[in-house]
């Protein structure tokens, strides 16, 4: 009896670890084919509902799933505290830039690298002579914008000169023959009355015309703004070839994938010129103001003034 009963209990152990197996697998095989399944599911972290299709909480950023790593894909059990290929945690890195908790490889907050997955994949994307091409074009093309808008500025101020008119109101106007017989007529009235006649003036000799001074420009010429746009165009059509050009491998885990894209994102930068209003002149009585609200009758308006400064911010771009 007893030895049945021994029996009994390890038949039973062994189909108890028997399903747990079936069932880790089954949810192995749910998350990796998880396009295939709909429907929702609660965050067991924040408790909010998401597409069973995530592998990490978009309210919260943690994993939603427990059968594989959020690393590096790789098979795990439920109560693993790390992952045994690549050693990911599962309580989550935090990133030490941002202090963001994370569980994959590249901050979702600012992409800094965060384990050693991250740091192979930016060594490969350094050798990477698509991703190399596409950098130095990067470059190119935030000069190409900077020269296209001083062009396009430098045009605009040549049309304005050209369309200028400068008046000179330095000499007299001569009078017309009729204009003078007005005048000899009103001097005659006037002499006939008593009146003294004012003495008409000598016309000055011609003065020659004083060369308008303008402002001195570089000596290097201009370049040519229709050229630029071209080479702007036609670096924008490279750059869609070189992006159609960067694939990661297709067999790999999709936490793989991710960590290809988050090594492969272009710098852009973006400079701008930026106004901010720094006093307050006031109609009613043209002081200098840091805000309307001190002036006795704001009621009255008045005007900004503002200062000017260059902000420059990076940005990236995914491929």
């Amino acid at each position: 009896m007893q030895d049945d009963s021994r029996q009994q209990q390890t038949g039973n152990t062994s189909l108890n670890r028997t399903r747990e197996r079936e069932a880790q697998q089954r949810e192995r095989a749910r998350v990796q084919y998880r396009p295939l399944f709909g429907g929702s599911m609660e965050c067991p972290n924040c408790h909010e509902e998401v597409s069973a299709r995530y592998e990490i909480c978009p309210h919260c950023g943690h994993p939603l799933h427990t059968g594989t790593c959020t690393y590096c894909g790789a098979p795990m059990d439920a109560d693993d505290l790390f992952c045994g290929e690549c050693g990911g945690s599962r309580k989550g890195v935090t990133c030490p830039q941002c202090g963001v908790l994370n569980f994959r490889s590249f901050c979702r907050n600012c992409n800094a690298p965060l384990d050693e997955l991250a740091q192979q994949e930016l060594e490969r994307a350094k050798h990477d002579p698509v991703f190399g091409r596409m950098l130095t074009l990067a470059k190119r093309l935030a000069e190409l914008e900077d020269q296209i808008q001083q062009a396009a500025a430098g045009q605009a101020e040549e049309q304005e000169m050209q369309e200028e008119r400068v008046a000179d109101f330095t000499q007299m106007a001569e009078l017309t023959e009729e204009e003078k017989a007005l005048a000899e007529e009103y001097r005659r009235m006037m002499a006939t009355m008593g009146m003294s006649v004012p003495e008409v003036p000598k016309p000055e000799a011609p003065k020659a015309a004083q060369p308008v001074e303008r402002k001195k420009r570089a000596t290097i010429e201009a370049p040519d703004l229709s050229a630029l746009q071209e080479e702007y165009r036609q670096g924008l059509q490279e750059m869609a070839e070189l992006m159609s050009q960067l694939q990661p491998d297709p067999a790999a885990p999709p936490q793989i994938q991710r960590n290809y894209y988050s090594a492969r994102k272009l710098p852009v930068i973006h400079t701008e010129v930026v106004q901010d209003p720094a006093e307050w002149v006031c109609n009613f009585c043209g002081c200098h103001h840091r805000q309307p609200s001190e002036c006795a009758e704001p009621d009255l308006g008045g005007t900004w003034i503002y200062t000017s400064h260059v902000v420059t911010t990076k940005t990236y771009e995914y491929q």
